[in-house]
């Protein structure tokens, strides 16, 4: 069962018992100013107001902004240096009028502009820009700015500058490339322990064509030559840690879902050990569960038929933009349950409510996180905090006796979706119905669900039960053609005989 479900969980002693936010008169004064500083209304407005978000609010600062210029949406409170909402959001927006927003620094732009509100091309005003030096600029940057995803970048900028620092190291230029010196550096890369050593050569490259230098053909046959280096003889992909869903659930039938101890920062999750029930069940990232927000358009709970649906964000794998939506019933039949989908995220979701001493869903609540920290529910989470704080709480798990054989050191920030793609797979789901709610465009999919077959034995029998039905199936079409090719024999027979006797007529 759940524990303190009606209690706000900020630490020992830390708050009273919760309270409905119905039952709240008074805010307390930093609550009151951030409030005003938003533009919210105040208790006494709210009651006479409608629940309908003013959406107007939202797309005034817009008006007048410069075209093509990436604007900060954040609305910082600065009551103290402590208090600040983080708001994590950016916009584009371009000529026409469409803005393009983030959610978070490595995320990609996506439109706001629904299906029904999609914009058309505007001739007169591809003209006019085409005419403009200014908008024309404007429009390049734009253009930039869409090539590849803020993280992308990131990454393609470090590979860049490990190749820059190891030419440089010896006396020469990363640029233009030769084949020597791309034999010397990805000897040197290998050698000094890199496993993606084909990333580097491929980046050196991709800068060395965009430089306008020439691409001879000794130039290809020098970088095929080091993809066969890179892969050969790498051994076994090193892939995040699992952290079984049964080690969760025994620790917290044990010790409560809120850990307490003197060494939780005030950074750290406030839902506690849910934090990772939700990541695994949704089969998450960390960035994407640090990233779900509180409002009704990202957390949409159903409370009669009791499913819960999750508005993932997108990530670098979505360029489009699309986003995907993600539905799981409860599970637990009223029992509430440790990993029951739907009372878990309901449980998150009221005790964030009242840590903010919200009451409607809607409005700004899609600036405000689902999963806050310690100190102050208004902050996301650091992506680097959130897998620093599963690593200790399994290191606790480890100090008690459970996950004994789990590496604390291998958990990254995927290891929520391999636990929970493992789960699946040793629960009977079909491939295609895991690689589709793990929302996977590769192969990747399937080496989790090998990994979780070969580890059970039930299913590590399943391609031998498949080789002998096989078998059976091959052994009666067999013996089904025989039959027909005997019956089809006989037939002739009978045929030849009706003939010769005169009483077959064609």
């Amino acid at each position: 069962m759940l524990k303190n479900w009606t209690r706000n969980p900020y630490g020992k002693g830390a708050r009273a018992p919760w309270v409905p936010p119905e039952a709240v008169e008074e805010l307390p004064p930093g609550v009151i100013a951030a409030r005003a500083r938003l533009g919210w209304p105040s208790k006494s407005e709210e009651s006479a107001r409608s629940r309908t978000p003013d959406r107007s609010r939202d797309r005034s600062p817009l008006k007048g902004t410069i075209a093509c210029q990436v604007i900060s949406a954040s609305e910082v409170c600065q009551l103290k240096k402590s208090e600040k909402f983080q708001f994590e959001e950016c916009r584009l927006v371009l000529h026409s009028g469409e803005v393009l927003t983030k959610t978070r620094q490595d995320a990609p732009w996506t439109p706001t502009v629904g299906r029904s509100g999609a914009r058309r091309g505007q001739l007169h005003l591809a003209r006019e820009i085409s005419k403009d030096d200014r908008k024309r600029q404007e429009a390049l940057q734009a253009y930039d700015a869409l090539v590849f995803a803020a993280g992308t970048n990131l990454s393609k900028e470090s590979l860049f500058s490990t190749w820059c620092k190891i030419s440089r190291a010896r006396g020469e230029e990363p640029l233009p490339l030769d084949p020597e010196k791309i034999r010397l550096n990805v000897a040197i890369l290998r050698c000094s322990g890199y496993r993606a050593v084909k990333s580097y050569v491929y980046e050196a490259r991709d800068r060395h064509v965009r430089a306008g230098f020439p691409v001879s053909p000794q130039l290809n046959v020098a970088v095929q030559d080091a993809k066969r280096v890179a892969e050969r003889a790498l051994g076994p992909v090193q892939r995040a840690e699992e952290v079984k869903p049964a080690w969760w659930n025994g620790f917290m039938e044990e010790h409560g879902v809120m850990v307490e101890d003197n060494e939780a920062s005030q950074e750290t999750p406030n839902a506690g050990l849910l934090t990772w029930v939700v990541g695994t069940l949704f089969v998450l990232r960390e960035v994407e569960l640090r990233g779900l927000t509180l409002d009704a358009r990202c957390v949409q709970l159903e409370t009669k038929d009791k499913v819960v649906t999750l508005s993932l964000p997108v990530s670098k794998s979505d360029p489009g933009g699309r986003g995907a939506k993600r539905s799981l019933g409860c599970t637990c039949k009223g029992r509430n349950d440790f990993f029951c989908p739907f009372h878990v995220v309901e449980r998150i979701v009221q005790e964030q409510c009242c840590r903010l001493h919200v009451n409607d869903r809607g409005g700004l609540t899609d600036k405000l996180p689902l999963i806050g920290q310690r100190g102050d529910p208004r902050y996301f989470v650091d992506k680097r905090t959130m897998v620093t704080e599963a690593q200790r709480h399994v290191e606790l798990m480890q100090d008690v006796g459970f996950a004994k054989e789990c590496d604390r050191t291998r958990i990254t920030g995927h290891f929520m979706r391999r636990s929970g793609i493992k789960e699946m797979a040793r629960n009977g789901c079909t491939f295609s119905s895991i690689q589709w709610f793990a929302r996977h465009s590769s192969q990747v999919t399937w080496a989790y669900i090998e990994e979780a077959w070969s580890e059970t034995p039930a299913h590590a029998l399943k391609l031998k039960d498949e080789i002998e039905l096989a078998e059976s199936v091959a052994f009666l079409l067999r013996k089904v053609n025989r039959l027909e090719e005997a019956e089809d024999m006989r037939a002739d027979e009978v045929k030849q005989g009706l003939q010769n006797d005169g009483l077959w007529f064609d």
